[in-house]
């Protein structure tokens, strides 16, 4: 093991058990993949990105199936939840950009209830 993580675990456990936190930042979500580090964060704040890669380590950081296409299974809310946002909106509009069929199935939908 490292010691950039080791030190990263102990700060995170060390911290929680002193009700501190510690703020990690890094420019690649795949930093805290480590389960030990990751159960331990409470709260992520998750910056848009174009890289495909680093998109899909932010959704494995959320707990969510980066090759689910579509992201159908993924509830919005509990994103925002989880990443500690007050409003659904802003949610949606820093995330939006991983749900490219929702508008496509919000028109399927009613178009089914109308017949």
């Amino acid at each position: 093991m490292s010691q950039g993580l080791s030190l990263a675990i102990k700060l995170t456990r060390e911290g929680r058990a002193m009700n501190a936190g510690v703020y990690f930042c890094t420019q690649n979500a795949k930093d805290l993949l480590d389960e030990r580090i990751k159960n331990n964060i409470g709260m992520f704040f998750i910056f848009k990105s174009n890289d495909t890669e680093e998109i899909k380590n932010s959704l494995k950081l959320l707990g969510a199936d980066p090759e689910d296409e579509g992201n159908e299974g993924i509830n919005i809310q509990e994103i925002a939840r989880r990443l500690g946002h007050s409003k659904i909106e802003v949610t949606w509009n820093t995330y939006s950009h991983l749900y490219p069929r929702e508008e496509e199935r919000a028109i399927e939908i009613l178009n089914s209830i109308r017949g």
